[in-house]
């Protein structure tokens, strides 16, 4: 298991256990969130170019299939987790696919560029998109500056950075999100504890879905890329931007998609470790 699993295992816990420190961040969890995505970056630093293949991949698999998927689902969730369901959905592909694509043999190059347009495009797209399906719920400018903050100053920073450990940098990064992690589970621990068997009720079903749509991405393309676009949102990302705006259900709901996200992570692994046996 890896050091980001065993972090995120540990992070739930804690956030069961002792929720009380994460509640009182709460209100700053765009920092962990900002610090992680900086040092996610720059361990996943390529050359810049113009890679189409990568940007229909991401488009096809992570915007028609994974976003399509989950937005038609949330039709049948009820409405104080369909909050956090369309949050998840509507963000771009998780900063760990540049990660995970490598040891899976994925070309992180072409995966550097689209996560670069996504995220810059997201700070627009995904206040725009949460005020079309959520109404008028959400206050739209509160999520474009907190997207901004969490994406585009620490992409702007990480252009002028360069490490020679960048396994260490995403050490660094997944213990930046595991704290993340840590606040998005402690918010939500008093609704859990009440709730958690609807929570179990719809978030098994989803991950059902989810491997569908991933394993007929690995299907179709054969490429470990298009695959995790398939499987994977910024759910910490979406956490991070929805804790001042939506109740705790839907941030519960949000956690336990993360959470399941990683084994989704391990079982999907498995399938490109056979192929290079």
């Amino acid at each position: 298991m890896s050091l980001f699993n065993r972090l995120l295992i540990i992070a739930t816990i804690l956030g069961m256990l002792l929720p009380g420190p994460g509640i009182a961040l709460a209100g700053f969890a765009l920092v962990p969130l900002s610090l992680s995505m900086f040092f996610s970056l720059i361990a996943s630093k390529q050359k810049v170019g113009l890679k189409l293949t990568g940007i229909k991949n991401g488009l096809i698999y992570s915007y028609l299939f994974l976003t399509g998927s989950l937005l038609l689902a949330s039709l049948f969730v009820p409405p104080e987790l369909r909050e956090g369901l369309i949050m998840y959905a509507i963000f771009p592909p998780a900063i760990g696919v540049l990660v995970v694509g490598r040891h899976w043999g994925g070309n992180t190059s072409e995966v550097f560029v689209f996560q670069l347009l996504a995220y810059a495009l997201s700070v627009i797209l995904v206040p725009v998109a949460a005020l079309l399906l959520l109404g008028g719920e959400v206050d739209a400018t509160t999520i474009l500056i907190q997207l901004a903050l969490a994406f585009i100053l620490p992409g702007a920073f990480s252009f002028f950075v360069e490490v020679k450990n960048k396994d260490r940098a995403a050490d660094v990064s997944g213990v930046f999100l595991a704290a993340l992690f840590y606040i998005m589970i402690a918010k939500s621990q008093p609704w859990i504890l009440g709730n958690w068997a609807e929570l179990a009720i719809y978030i098994v079903p989803l991950t059902a879905l989810n491997v569908v749509i991933g394993y007929i991405a690995y299907r179709l393309s054969k490429d470990p890329d298009a695959t995790l676009y398939a499987l994977l949102k910024n759910g910490g990302a979406a956490a991070a931007v929805s804790i001042g705006i939506f109740p705790p259900a839907a941030i519960a709901m949000l956690s336990a998609k993360t959470l399941m996200d990683v084994g989704l992570i391990l079982g999907f692994g498995r399938l490109w470790d056979k192929k290079k046996a």
